[in-house]
């Protein structure tokens, strides 16, 4: 119904990938909660149908008895209301944020009236921030604000206007790098949370990266998931 690509992963933020990776190898995989949300509104939801086949095509979910609740497409949701709630193993499912986030948020932009991402908007707002930052390392991880279709033709304006790499293997690929790069992620960390307390859980989440990740990969860790971490 909605020509899905036959894999998820090329449209996946590198990060998400390498966490399973991680996980997988520390052993862990936790029954956990999440909760989808706009921090804008009154809105019409928008999406929701084609993020849940998402799921039914790429995550086992229902095999381990997670579940998945979610508003009806075209509800009316208020900020900070949950749209979509969804309970279960992790591994089953930290793989797809980038791709549902993306399909909702674009879907229920468009349905409120706010237009579809324009490339040349794009690449104007990378190079100002590139000639802002003439020396600093440009990541782009903007995915999981546009639908996957537009991931390729955006990391390549942004990456023509002066940007050095992108989150998404396709984004790359189209934009003629090799890969997406990433960093540690808040999901990593929360995930470590559990098995380790909030107050390891980033030192743990980087050193278990460090482990098991390539050491060519650069160590980028976001030391805000609790805000003490400074």
């Amino acid at each position: 119904m909605y020509n899905l690509p036959p894999s998820h992963r090329p449209f996946t933020d590198k990060y998400f990938i390498r966490s399973r990776q991680i996980l997988e190898r520390e052993g862990i995989n936790p029954r956990v909660t999440m909760q989808v949300f706009f921090r804008n509104g009154p809105g019409r939801l928008a999406g929701i149908d084609e993020a849940l086949a998402l799921f039914r095509a790429y995550a086992p979910l229902s095999e381990h008895g997670g579940t998945i609740h979610a508003l009806p497409e075209g509800a009316t949701f208020s900020p900070l209301e949950p749209v979509l709630h969804i309970e279960g193993p992790i591994l089953d499912f930290i793989e797809l944020e980038t791709m549902y986030l993306g399909v909702v948020s674009a879907s229920t932009s468009l349905a409120n009236g706010i237009a579809e991402p324009q490339i040349k908007a794009i690449a104007a707002k990378a190079a100002g921030i590139r000639a802002m930052m003439p020396t600093k390392h440009l990541m782009y991880f903007g995915a999981r604000h546009w639908h996957y279709r537009a991931e390729e033709a955006i990391c390549q304006a942004v990456i023509a206007a002066g940007f050095d790499s992108c989150a998404t293997d396709a984004g790359a690929q189209a934009a003629g790098l090799p890969a997406g790069v990433g960093t540690i992620p808040h999901a990593l960390v929360l995930t470590l949370a559990g098995s380790v307390g909030r107050e390891d859980a980033t030192r743990e989440a980087t050193l278990a990266f460090a482990r098991h990740i390539d050491p060519a990969c650069p160590r980028v860790a976001l030391v805000d998931t609790f805000n003490h971490e400074i």
